[in-house]
C-alpha cells in the first residue's frame, strides 16, 4: 500500500517485464495506466488486476493511432479488498467498459486552396483564362464566371511562372525552377523550346510571331526563343534590373517593368536599346496593353493597378487591392484580371470604378512550416506560408497576415520556429534566416 493515491504509466504492459511491473504496482495500491499492442493483452492484464483485489472501476479504451492499435486500460483504485465477514457476500468488481473510443481527433482549421501559389495569367481566343503555378508545378484553366478550376497541364511539365498563347494557338510557358521554356500545340503535344535558363520568368510573343523571354532573380537577361526549339536562345541584353512581366505594344516595342529599379521601360529587341517610359513605382511586377493601346501596370508592393500613358509617362491609380499582386491579363473585351500570390487569388478589376470581384481565392498560399505557442491559454500557430508569414488561431482557425511578400521585409519563408520573444523564419530560396519580434513583427536580424 506504499503507492496508494499515486498513478503509474506502464508502456508495453501486455507481456513480460511490463506486465509484471503493472501487476506489482497495482498490488501496492497504485492507479495504473497500461499500454499494449493488442486488446487481448490488455484484457488479460485487467483480469489479473481484478484478482489482486476489488477495483472500483476499470475502463478500457481502444485507440487507433497511425498503423497500430494502442490499447489502454485505466486501472483505478486497485486496492486489495477488505476481508469480508462470514455472513457478507463478496461483491464482484464494478467494471465499466468503453470500446473503441477514439482519443485523437482531426479538426480542419483552415480549408485548402486550388493553387500552391499563383502567378502568370493569359487568355485564349475563346476568352478562357489560364493560370500558372511554380511551386504547384501546374498550369490551370479557370472559369472566370464560376471560379471553377481544373488542371490543364500537371506536374512537373506544368510548372509555369508566365504563359502566353502564340498566333497559331500554341501555349508557351516558363518553368522557372526547371530552367525550361515549354510549348503545347493545338493537338496537346508538349515540347521543350529552351532549357538551361534557371530563373526563366516572363515571356511574350511579338506581333510577327517571334517569342521572347527573360530571366529574373536567378538571372537578369532578355532572350529570343526559337519557337521550333531547334536553335539555342539568342541573348539580346543583360543586367537590365529585372525585366519582369512584359508585353509588346502597338509600335512593336517591348514594354515591361524593371523590378529592382521601379520604372517601366521600352526595348527595341532588334537593336538592343532600352529607354525609360515611366518612373515612380515601388515594385512594378507586370504590364499589359488593352485594345486601345493603354498600358496597365500592377505594383506588387503597393497593391496598385495603374494606367500609364506610354507617350507622356503619366500615371493614374485605378484600383488599390491587397499587396503581393503577381501578374495581370486582359480578355478580348478588355476585362482586366490580376493574380495574387499570397492569397492564391484571381480577381477582376473594373477599370472604370476600380472595384474588385473575386474569381477564386484561398486563405493560405503554400503552407510549408509551422510552430505552435500557447498564449494566454490559447494555441497560436506561426506559419511560414512562402509568400506570406501568418498566424492561425488554434481554436477558431482565424488567419491573420503578419507579413506579405514584396510589401514587407520577407524572404519567401519555408519554415518557422517560435518562442516567447521571437519568430525565426528560414528560406532555402534566398538562403536566409530572419528573426522577428513575435509581438511587433519587426525584423531583428
Amino acid at each position: 500500500m506504499r503507492l496508494k493515491g499515486k498513478t503509474a504509466i506502464v508502456t508495453g504492459g501486455g507481456r513480460g517485464i511490463g506486465r509484471a511491473t503493472a501487476l506489482a504496482l497495482a498490488q501496492e495500491g497504485a492507479n495504473v495506466v497500461v499500454s499494449a499492442r493488442t486488446q487481448s493483452e490488455i484484457e488479460s492484464v485487467v483480469a489479473e488486476v481484478q484478482n489482486i483485489g476489488q477495483m472500483k472501476k476499470v475502463v478500457k479504451r481502444l485507440v487507433k493511432f497511425r498503423w497500430i492499435y494502442l490499447c489502454v486500460a485505466f486501472l483505478i483504485s486497485s486496492i486489495p479488498a477488505k476481508t469480508a465477514k462470514a455472513d457478507e457476500p463478496q461483491k464482484s468488481p464494478e467494471v465499466a467498459v468503453i470500446k473503441k473510443e477514439v482519443m485523437y481527433k482531426k479538426d480542419l482549421l483552415v480549408p485548402g486552396s486550388h493553387f500552391h501559389g499563383i502567378h502568370g495569367l493569359t487568355f485564349d481566343k475563346q476568352n478562357r483564362l489560364y493560370a500558372g503555378s511554380v511551386v504547384g508545378m501546374t498550369t490551370y484553366r479557370v472559369d472566370t464566371e464560376t471560379g471553377q478550376v481544373e488542371t490543364f497541364v500537371g506536374p512537373s511539365q506544368g510548372m509555369a511562372d508566365d504563359l502566353e498563347f502564340g498566333p497559331d494557338g500554341t501555349l508557351t510557358w516558363t518553368s522557372y525552377l526547371l530552367g525550361k521554356v515549354h510549348a503545347m500545340d493545338t493537338d496537346g503535344k508538349i515540347k521543350v523550346l529552351a532549357e538551361g535558363l534557371m530563373g526563366i520568368n516572363s515571356l511574350a510573343f511579338k506581333q510577327d510571331g517571334r517569342l521572347f523571354a527573360t530571366q529574373v532573380f536567378l538571372g537578369d537577361a532578355l532572350y529570343e526563343i526559337d519557337v521550333e526549339g531547334k536553335n539555342p536562345p539568342r541573348k539580346i541584353m543583360e543586367k537590365m534590373g529585372g525585366l519582369n512581366g512584359f508585353d509588346f505594344g502597338p509600335d512593336g516595342l517591348l514594354y515591361g517593368p524593371l523590378w529592382f529599379k521601379g520604372v517601366i521601360v521600352k526595348v527595341d529587341v532588334d537593336a538592343g536599346r532600352l529607354e525609360t517610359v515611366a518612373s515612380g513605382f515601388k515594385i512594378p511586377a507586370a504590364v499589359n496593353f488593352d485594345s486601345a493601346g493603354n498600358l496597365w501596370v500592377v505594383d506588387t508592393a503597393l497593391g496598385e493597378v495603374i494606367k500609364v500613358n506610354v507617350n507622356t509617362g503619366d500615371k493614374k491609380v485605378v484600383a488599390r487591392v491587397k499587396t503581393s499582386i503577381d501578374n495581370l491579363a486582359l480578355d478580348s473585351n478588355d476585362n482586366l484580371y490580376i493574380s495574387n500570390m499570397a492569397d492564391n487569388g484571381i480577381y477582376q478589376i473594373d477599370t472604370k470604378t476600380g472595384k474588385s470581384r473575386t474569381v477564386v481565392e484561398g486563405k493560405l498560399a503554400v503552407p510549408s512550416g509551422l510552430d505552435v505557442l500557447t498564449v494566454d491559454g490559447e494555441d497560436i500557430l506561426y506559419l511560414a506560408d512562402i509568400f506570406a508569414y501568418r498566424t492561425v488561431d488554434g481554436t477558431t482557425g482565424e488567419v491573420i497576415d503578419r507579413a506579405r511578400m514584396q510589401a514587407d521585409q520577407l524572404e519567401y519563408p519555408f519554415s518557422a520556429r517560435v518562442n516567447e520573444k521571437t519568430v525565426q523564419l528560414s528560406s532555402w530560396f534566398t538562403g536566409t534566416v530572419q528573426v522577428l519580434d513575435r509581438v511587433s513583427g519587426q525584423t531583428n536580424k
